[in-house]
C-alpha cells in the first residue's frame, strides 16, 4: 500500500484520512456539520505497529469514501432520505467497532509483551535475590540499580496476580474460532440495548438526547461499550464519580441510573445477558438543608417578578423576548403550566371554548410531558391585561420565539432556551435564592393558592396537567365550566 495515512501527536500514532470536499456533506459530525477528515488514535507508539494497523483501517475508509462516490455519481444527495443516512450509520457503526476490536488486540498484545517480559525478568531477580555481600561487584551494582520490591516475596506474589488478572481480562473479550485463530467475541453493546428499547417505546426528541447523553457518559467513564461486561461494584464508582462531579443525587438517581437500569432490563429481557445489576446500584442520599419552607414563590419574589415583566414594553431585545417577559410570568402564575408548555405557544392557541377564553397546551405546538392535549381556561386578570389580543385565530406562528432565528449546532428546541433565557433573566432582576427554581416555582404557587382559595385539588391537577393519585380520579372528567369557575377563585396578583 502507497500510503498510510499516518499522523503523530504528543508521541501516539493517529489515522488521518482527508475526505475529499465534494463528499464531505456525507459525511456528518455529531453536530450535522460535514466532516472534513477521518482522525482515529491507533493507540502505538511504535510506527512499524502503526502502519500495520493504519493500513487495515484504510481498507475501511476507502470502502465507505467510494461508496460515497457512488452516491455522487448517482446524483443522490446526502439528504435525499434514500437511505444515504442508512449508509453513514453504517459506517459510524463499522468504524466503532473496527476501533474497539483494534483497542483489545493491542491490550492482549501489551498485556503478553509485559507478562513475558516479567517472566524473562525472573531468572535475574533470582540470582540477584542475595546479601549484598555474595553477590560480585558487577551484580551488586545492577541489584542497587533495580527496585528494591523486586525482592520483596509479598509484593511479588502481588505483583504476579495483578498480571494475570490484567492477561485475564485482556482476553476476555475474545475467543477462538474453528481455526483456533483468537478473534474478538460478538457481546451487546449498550448503545444496541437502547435501538432495542426504543423500537417499542417513543419518547420525546428532548428525552432521547438525554438518555443518550447519559449512556454515552457511562461509556467513556467505563472505557467499552459491553453490557455483560458492567458490574455492580463499577457502576457504583460511576455514581460516586458523578456525585463528585456536583451532580444532584436526584439527577444522579432519577436521570442516569434510571436509564441504566432501564436499558439493561433490556438486555435481560432478550436473554443477552444474565443479569441487572443496576438494580443493586443505590441512588446517592444526601440530606440537604431546607431554608425555605415551600417550593413556591413568596409574596415578595411575586411582586418583583411580576411588575418587572409589566414594565417590559420595548427594550434592545426582539419582540419575541419581550413578550416573552411581558406574559409568560403572569401565564404560568395563574395556570401552574412548566413553562415550557407555555413558550412554545402559538398566535392560534389562544381561543375561545364554550364562549370562554383558554389556552390550549398541545404535542403539536412542542413536547407535552404526558403528551396529551391540555385545555386550560384564563383567569380573568389575564383577559383584563389584554392577553387575548395576541390571538389570531388558526395561526401557528410561535408567539415567543421566532423559529428562523436558529442558530443550528446541538439539537435544542426554540421553546427550551426561551424558558432558559427566562430563567436566567428572573434571577437578574433579583430572585436569586437557589433555593427556588425561577421558572417552576409558579407551579407550586398555583398548588398552594388554589388550596387557599378552597380548589378541589381534582380540579388543580387538570389545571396543571398532574395524573390524578387515585384510580377512581381518572374516570370522568372536567367541564370547561368547571375548570373556569376554579381558576376564577384564586384572588387577583396586586402589585402595586
Amino acid at each position: 500500500m502507497s500510503r498510510t495515512y499516518l499522523a503523530k501527536r504528543g508521541g501516539t500514532y493517529y489515522f488521518r484520512r482527508v475526505i475529499p470536499e465534494a463528499l464531505r456533506p456525507y459525511f456528518v459530525t455529531t453536530t450535522g456539520r460535514p466532516r472534513k477528515e477521518f482522525m482515529l488514535s491507533l493507540g502505538t507508539k511504535d510506527l512499524k505497529e502503526a502502519k500495520r494497523l493504519a493500513e487495515r483501517l484504510a481498507v475501511k475508509v476507502s470502502s465507505v469514501i467510494a461508496e460515497a462516490e457512488r452516491k455522487q455519481a448517482a446524483g443522490i444527495k446526502p439528504n435525499s432520505g434514500d437511505g444515504t443516512k442508512a449508509m453513514r450509520d453504517r459506517w459510524e457503526q463499522e468504524l466503532h467497532e473496527y476501533e474497539e476490536a483494534q483497542a483489545r488486540e493491542r491490550t492482549v498484545s501489551i498485556s503478553n509483551a509485559e507478562w513475558q517480559l516479567e517472566e524473562d525478568s525472573k531468572p535475574i531477580i533470582e540470582r540477584l535475590n542475595k546479601t549484598l555481600s555474595e553477590l560480585t561487584p558487577e551484580d551488586r551494582i545492577l541489584r542497587q540499580l533495580m527496585p528494591a520490591d523486586l525482592f520483596n516475596p509479598e509484593i511479588e506474589k502481588t505483583r504476579e496476580a495483578q498480571w494475570r488478572e490484567a492477561a485475564k481480562q485482556a482476553v476476555e473479550g475474545f475467543g477462538v474460532n474453528a481455526e483456533g485463530a483468537l478473534e474478538a467475541k460478538s457481546y451487546p453493546k449498550i448503545m444496541s440495548l437502547f435501538d432495542r428499547y426504543l423500537e417499542c417505546n417513543e419518547i420525546t426528541p428532548k428525552t432521547l438526547q438525554s438518555r443518550r447523553s447519559v449512556l454515552e457518559n457511562l461509556i467513556r467513564f467505563l472505557n467499552h461499550d459491553d453490557a455483560s461486561r458492567i458490574t455492580t461494584p463499577r457502576l457504583a464508582e460511576w455514581r460516586d464519580d458523578l456525585r463528585r462531579q456536583g451532580l444532584s443525587p436526584q439527577t444522579i438517581g432519577n436521570r442516569h441510573l434510571s436509564v441504566v437500569k432501564t436499558v439493561l432490563a433490556v438486555g435481560v429481557e432478550y436473554g443477552l445477558i444474565e443479569k441487572n445489576v443496576a438494580l443493586d446500584v443505590s441512588k446517592p442520599l444526601v440530606r440537604r438543608t431546607v431554608l425555605r419552607e415551600d417550593k413556591g414563590f413568596r409574596p415578595d419574589e411575586v411582586s418583583l417578578i411580576l411588575k418587572a415583566a409589566s414594565g417590559v414594553h420595548s427594550g434592545n431585545h426582539s419582540p419575541e423576548t419581550i413578550l416573552a417577559r411581558r406574559w409568560i410570568p403572569w401565564v404560568c402564575a395563574y395556570t401552574g403550566a412548566r413553562v415550557n408548555e407555555i413558550t412554545q405557544l402559538r398566535e392560534g392557541d389562544i381561543l375561545k371554548r364554550d364562549g370562554i377564553w383558554c389556552i390550549q397546551i398541545t404535542p403539536d405546538a412542542g413536547p407535552v410531558k404526558n403528551r396529551k392535549l391540555r385545555i386550560v381556561p384564563l383567569h380573568e386578570h389575564l383577559i383584563a391585561l389584554g392577553l387575548t389580543d395576541l390571538a389570531v385565530l388558526e395561526s401557528e406562528k410561535p408567539l415567543f420565539y421566532d423559529p428562523e432565528k436558529g442558530r443550528g449546532g446541538k439539537s435544542r428546541s426554540h421553546s427550551s432556551k426561551v424558558g432558559e433565557r427566562l430563567a436566567e433573566w428572573v434571577r437578574a432582576i433579583g430572585v436569586n435564592d437557589p433555593n427556588v427554581q425561577p421558572n417552576h416555582a409558579w407551579r407550586h404557587l398555583l398548588k398552594t393558592r388554589g388550596r387557599e382559595a378552597g380548589i378541589p385539588e381534582g380540579v388543580l391537577d387538570k389545571i396543571e396537567g398532574h395524573a390524578s393519585p387515585t384510580v377512581g380520579g381518572g374516570y370522568g372528567g372536567y367541564t370547561i365550566v368547571t375548570l373556569k369557575r376554579g381558576i376564577d377563585k384564586l384572588p387577583r396578583f396586586e402589585i402595586d
